[in-house]
């Protein structure tokens, strides 16, 4: 292409150097041909000069010559010879027109001519006239003479000089014309030399193209076979690749024909490729795709709107026996000689479902033995946020799942575990040194309304995702701590008992001996004097020894309940009225509210009982006020409620309330409420006490109903 382009500029260079030539030839020979007019004009003009001068010579010859004749002839020559000279001056006036020096000499020489003609013509007047002639006429006659040969020589001086410029001039042009014309000959031969060169180079990169052009076409043609080589090898892997593929691979067209239908296919739907190929394939669907393919189909060619094609989805395909069966359909899309065809993927999802059944049951099972746990079990990450928050845990510490699942563990924990935990977790991921996991021990929990209570921790580390979990199996030990201070209770209370026993036998009946002797010597002192006072306080003192000794026995062996079906709000309006007859509790309403109730018990040890309570309700109220008692059946447990509208227990009391000796007042033993408790237990009951905000405190019992007597 760049070496046509470089022809072609050649060629019209080539060309304005020919028509320089040519334009050159074209100047010189008009400069030849007006140099050759200005000669002839020059000659023209030349011969006009010397035709006027020889007019007038010969004029002045015939006039000397013929002067004696004196006939009229010579006058009309010499009238003829002026209309001669006349038109001579006339003509050479109008060749000399371009030169305006010369027409000043063809005035002057037409002047001169006119003298010399007038002074001849008087000269052949005298002549035939008798007289001589003039020398004055004469003189003048030659004088005119004279000027008209020196115009005329002044004339053709000046057209000679005239001539040899203008001669000068055409050979300098014809000089130049002819450099001009030898040098573009020179370019000229110079562009055909290179047009020459470069036809001759154009003509070798050609055949040199030529033969690149060959071996191309060969190197192309060998490609072109290498190509399909590899192209049929290609087809011959994709083929192999497509029919060793354990998924099913279809091919269909725009109308969801079926075109390619691979072993795998063959496999998976029970159809050979034979009876499937040109058969829409929605007969491998059951419903509702089988109804529904051919209107998605449609849409997706008509709108573009894609659900399924450049991703995938499970779906369910349908054998050739008519079961179903899980797959996951991936389709892509192609263009084949500009038609849109589909690609279908299937994987069989048949064992996936399987196993995921198997691992659904499996997570079911332990999910159910998880959640029916008695334990609680709860999974932290490992930044100690909860992920599992099973049932028992739910009932261990009063929150429900949602409420603590994402937050950090230690807020199940009091202190000290609940500032060293978060401690703990980063110096084991970071050392992996372990104190807990993979073992147990006992620490406490901390539930949703602030009570702490003691269980059993044991850890054990996962990984899951790739991340450590923590699973904590949380057993609440509050019945085996509590079974545990029984236990101490109670042998400590053997003990007590022994000690009791000791003390009634060794220290009460020889204190009943000396309170016996103490009332016969205060039988003998005057009854206002100091000394029967101090007897009688004595003996007062002796009787509350007594009164300790009894509380005492009494608290460390309970006598077993003779148990019987007793009606509460009898007992307890009873316990009431024997309570009326104390001054200190005349102010004092017990208001017995509730449904009849009556509970298996001994009515004996249920009115000390009962007497213990109320009295310390009255006290708490100071004598004046009312004590609400309310009674409940549920199931088979007869619940009955004291609860007094006095300032309450303070909680530092409320928590040792039931310990032997603790007491809050001047004189008393410490020995009343634990005693009641022992009482309650003995009846396999159970007693608490709890003081509401409004204030006031409730003293809550509940024993084995009737329900539960009747059946034992």
């Amino acid at each position: 292409m760049a070496a046509s382009r470089t022809l072609r500029g050649a060629a019209v260079l080539a060309i304005i150097a020919v028509v320089s030539v040519v334009w050159v030839v074209h100047r010189t020979v008009q400069r030849s041909q007006a140099s050759n007019e200005r000669v002839v004009h020059t000659q023209e003009v030349l011969t006009a000069i010397e035709s006027v001068l020889a007019t007038i010579v010969d004029a002045d010859t015939a006039v000397r010559s013929d002067v004696s004749s004196a006939d009229a002839r010579n006058l009309t020559a010499l009238g003829q010879t002026a209309r001669t000279v006349d038109a001579e001056v006339s003509r050479l006036a109008a060749l000399t027109a371009d030169n305006p020096n010369q027409q000043a000499r063809v005035a002057q020489l037409r002047q001169d001519a006119a003298g010399v003609l007038a002074a001849l013509g008087a000269r052949v007047e005298a002549t035939q006239a008798p007289r001589s002639v003039n020398p004055t006429d004469a003189e003048a006659q030659r004088t005119r003479m004279d000027s008209a040969r020196r115009t005329l020589q002044a004339m053709r001086t000046e057209e000679n000089r005239l001539l040899a410029d203008r001669v000068q001039e055409d050979q300098a042009a014809v000089r130049r014309l002819q450099f001009i014309s030898m040098a573009l000959a020179a370019a000229a031969s110079g562009f055909l030399a290179w047009i020459f060169w470069l036809i001759a180079r154009s003509a070798r990169r050609q055949r040199q193209g030529t033969d690149t052009l060959r071996q191309a076409n060969e190197n192309l043609e060998a490609q072109v076979d290498a190509s399909a080589a590899d192209l049929r090898d290609s087809n011959a892997r994709l083929r192999s690749i497509i029919d060793s593929a354990v998924d099913g691979i279809i091919v269909i067209d725009g109308h969801g024909r079926i075109e390619a239908f691979n072993p795998g296919a063959e496999r998976l739907f029970g159809y050979p490729a034979p009876e499937v190929m040109g058969r829409n394939v929605k007969m491998l669907m059951p419903s509702p795709y089988h109804d529904e393919h051919d209107g998605y189909l449609d849409q997706y060619l008509h709108t573009g709107l894609a659900r399924i094609i450049g991703t995938g989805r499970e779906v369910s395909g349908r054998r050739r026996d008519g079961s179903t069966f899980p797959l996951h359909l991936s389709v892509g899309e192609m263009a084949v000689k500009g038609e849109r065809k589909f690609t279908g993927m299937l994987h069989d999802l048949t064992k996936r479902a399987q196993l995921e059944d198997e691992l659904r049951s499996s997570e079911a099972r332990w999910r159910s033995v998880i959640d029916s746990a008695v334990d609680g079990i709860v999974v932290i990450d490992a930044h100690g946020r909860i992920e599992a928050f099973n049932p028992a845990a739910v009932r261990l510490f009063g929150y429900e799942e949602h409420e603590v699942v994402g937050r950090n563990v230690n807020m199940l924990m009091p202190s000290p575990y609940h500032d060293e935990h978060d401690t703990y977790l980063a110096r084991h991921l970071a050392t992996g040194v372990q104190k807990i996991i993979g073992t147990g021990r006992e620490v406490m929990g901390l539930r949703r309304d602030g009570t702490t209570f003691p269980l059993h921790l044991s850890v054990g580390k996962m990984m899951a995702g790739g991340e450590p979990r923590f699973t904590g199996i949380l057993h609440d030990l509050s019945a085996r701590v509590r079974i545990e201070k029984q236990l101490r209770e109670q042998t400590s209370l053997a003990k007590l008992g022994e000690m009791a026993a000791v003390i009634a036998h060794e220290v009460k009946n020889p204190l009943a001996g000396v309170r016996g002797a103490i009332q016969i010597i205060g039988t003998r002192l005057p009854k206002d004097s100091k000394d029967a006072l101090i007897v009688g306080e004595i003996v007062s003192r002796i009787d509350a020894l007594n009164e300790l000794m009894k509380d005492l026995l009494l608290f460390a062996r309970p006598p077993q309940p003779k148990v019987a079906l007793v009606d509460m709000g009898t007992l307890v309006m009873t316990t009431a009225n024997l309570l009326r007859g104390d001054p200190a509790f005349k102010q004092v309403e017990v208001r017995v509210d509730g449904e009849p109730a009556r509970a298996l018990g001994d009515a004996e040890l249920l009115k000390i009982v009962f007497v213990n309570l109320l009295v310390n309700a009255a006290h708490a109220m100071q004598g004046r006020g009312t004590i609400h008692v309310s009674l409940t059946s549920i199931a088979d447990i007869c619940q009955i409620v004291f609860a007094d509208e006095g300032p309450g227990i303070p909680a530092d009391v409320l928590e040792k309330i039931f310990t032997p000796f603790f007491t809050t007042k001047a004189r008393g033993s410490g020995l009343g409420l634990p005693t009641v408790r022992r009482l309650i237990e003995a009846h396999q009951g159970t007693i608490s006490i709890a003081c509401p905000l409004a204030g006031g405190t409730v003293v809550t019992i509940q024993l084995p109903g009737e329900t539960l007597a009747v059946t034992m």
